[in-house]
């Protein structure tokens, strides 16, 4: 890991040193530390002996403190996490198990027994996967020991998107990526006990590890909203951070928008820091959240795609980029930096505008059993030095080194955080007798991701 520590062994090095504080907290149950690492023991022993030897894991479970025992569990054995959600169809479900090689998958009752229904439809799951139950009163006779890096030199986890296809392809993601990132922003932030972050990421969604990794290697609590019909009432989640005292918080900005929509009255909920990631931040953002929310809480711009682990760039915002049209993603992480480049790669001075291409020591492990779309992607994968990755993404660079992004190249937008591929929703709706001409629905999908192009300079 040259010198970045498994989150892993981050999180369990944690619970020895603040056993007795609070790790996370959901619907009015807590767990300590201590109490949360000895469930991840049993639970890390109930994978090796099922067989995950290094293989990925597929965790399905609803939002929820067996949910974060699962996905520790599953990088303390060794395994590669593969996230799934019960709003999947059966065919998508089923074909993510499949495209993962998962030998084992981590579910409540209600998720065993879909699986069990799978097999009989015409999206079966592998006979050969095991189901571990995680409410099962089983509980192993000895420990699982020290937690196991990944097998396949260090593949932390498998992030899925459908792409202009519809056919699932998957982000390999890097460990050491994953605890550089986690890392850095422990250490930026001052995250450690008594803060209280939230959980508003569902696990499909790679800052879900953010979440996740951010609060439980620090000593900080995780909060858990009671259901996810919270974190979609703005008024109910402002409810809940307010009563819960959450004073850290990720959230992409069409959340921030629900948040502080109507304003609140000045003895209202004050956080801390607001880290905003996913989708663009504009100049209202900021000064709704100042209005709504005081001057006292720190307002975060995060960029970054999936295949560079997270984030890549940062910026702390203040009321003068509330003035922007665009405001700015910031500056590279430590380890990373952004070029703009033209069609033919080469890099373009500041206020010209080309393809964003990441250059970082921490990017993915590329897609899964797809070497000509990593190949295309990526360079300088096996060799001494960084990773260069072409995003898709239009922007520039400004005269003082921070980077603008406008947009995408392709037809890619960003719904609540998520990719959502237009080609694919075209091809769907050209399936349809009753849908749009071909011709009036690229007109209508244009219309709705383009984004407007500013004066540079």
């Amino acid at each position: 890991m040259s010198g970045i520590p498994d989150v892993a062994v981050r999180f369990l090095d944690q619970a020895r040193a603040t056993p007795h504080l609070v790790a996370v907290h959901h619907n009015g149950h807590e767990l300590t530390y201590a109490q949360l690492a000895e469930q991840v023991d049993d639970l890390t022993s109930r994978l090796r002996a099922a067989g995950v030897d290094g293989g990925p894991t597929v965790v399905l479970l609803p939002h929820g403190i067996p949910l974060v025992v699962a996905i520790l569990a599953t990088f303390a054995s060794g395994s590669t996490f593969v996230p799934a959600t019960d709003q999947w169809p059966d065919d998508y479900l089923a074909a993510v198990v499949r495209r993962a090689g998962a030998a084992v998958v981590v579910t409540d009752a209600p998720g065993a027994v879909r699986l069990a229904a799978l097999n009989g439809t015409r999206a079966p799951v592998a006979a050969a996967v095991r189901v571990v139950a995680i409410d099962d009163s089983h509980r192993p006779e000895s420990p699982a020991g020290e937690p196991r890096a990944p097998g396949g030199q260090e593949r932390a986890y498998l992030y899925f998107t459908s792409g202009s296809t519809g056919t699932p392809k998957a982000v390999v993601g890097s460990l050491r990526g994953l605890g550089h990132f986690i890392g850095w922003e422990i250490d930026e932030f001052g995250v450690g006990p008594g803060r209280r972050t939230s959980l508003l990421t569902i696990p499909t969604f790679d800052p879900f590890l953010r979440d996740i990794f951010v609060p439980l290697c620090s000593g900080a609590t995780l909060c858990i909203p009671p259901s996810a019909e919270t974190i979609l009432d703005g008024p109910a989640l402002l409810a809940w951070l307010e009563d819960d005292r959450i004073d850290l918080v990720h959230l992409v900005p069409t959340l921030l928008r629900e948040l502080v929509r109507g304003g609140r009255p000045a003895a209202a909920y004050r956080p801390r820091l607001l880290l905003l990631a996913g989708e663009p931040v504009r100049g209202s953002d900021i000064t709704q959240a100042r209005d709504a929310l005081g001057d006292t809480a720190e307002l975060v711009n995060l960029y970054g795609p999936t295949e560079t682990t997270l984030a890549t760039c940062w910026r702390r915002l203040t009321l003068d980029d509330a003035t922007s049209h665009i405001v700015p993603v910031g500056r590279p992480l430590p380890g990373s930096q952004v070029q703009v480049c033209d069609a033919d790669g080469r890099p373009q001075p500041p206020g010209v505008e080309g393809e964003l291409v990441i250059v970082t020591h921490h990017a993915s492990h590329g897609y899964l059993d797809d070497p000509v779309l990593t190949d295309r992607s990526f360079e300088g994968f096996g060799g001494p030095g960084p990773v260069r990755y072409r995003t898709g993404d239009r922007g520039y660079l400004t005269p003082d080194g921070d980077v603008v992004c406008l947009g995408r190249l392709d037809s890619q937008v960003k719904v609540r955080g998520m990719k959502v591929d237009l080609a694919n929703v075209e091809r769907r709706l050209r399936g349809y007798r009753r849908s749009a001409t071909p011709s009036s629905t690229s007109r209508m999908t244009e219309r709705w991701w383009r984004p407007c192009r500013p004066r540079v300079g």
